[in-house]
């Protein structure tokens, strides 16, 4: 997709950025990246699906 550059910038299409609230901008070695910014934190999981061990003491 080509988008034109105007005096304000560019429009990225919402349908790019679907479930997505909110994006990072870099600029890296000549490359515009946009990244989805995820307020998932990993540790909030943490013990969510546990395993039985089947022996006295697990835990």
């Amino acid at each position: 997709m080509k988008i034109k550059v105007t005096d304000k910038g560019i429009v990225i299409p919402k349908t790019y950025l679907e479930g997505i609230e909110e994006v990072e901008v870099k600029k890296e070695n000549g490359l515009i990246l946009i990244v989805p910014i995820m307020d998932i934190d990993p540790i909030s999981g943490l013990g969510k699906n546990p395993v039985e061990c089947g022996f006295i003491g697990c835990f």
